[in-house]
């Protein structure tokens, strides 16, 4: 479970924050291909990677956790298998 603390303490090797999954962005799709290439890590949305200002995501997302999780799946299968990442 993510903390206040957590957020406090930035990112790291295996913590990054995104401000919002928009399936357009590479950015954070490198950031799940390299977590996939080493230990993991978690990716922690609603939250700026600058500032560490806790901004939210959407109601609906949070009332349908399992349509976030079907989204963002969906969006990097998609993404790896239109080869994206052959240069990763």
């Amino acid at each position: 479970m993510l903390t206040l603390n957590d957020i406090i303490a930035g990112e790291s090797r295996n913590v990054e924050f995104k401000e919002t999954l928009t399936p357009k962005s590479l950015h954070y799709l490198k950031t799940v291909v390299a977590f996939a290439n080493t230990l993991g890590g978690k990716i922690i949305i609603g939250v700026e990677d600058q500032t560490h200002r806790v901004v939210g995501i959407p109601n609906d997302t949070i009332s349908n956790r399992h349509a976030f999780r079907w989204r963002f799946t969906t969006i990097v299968s998609k993404s790896l298998r239109q080869g994206r990442f052959r240069w990763v």
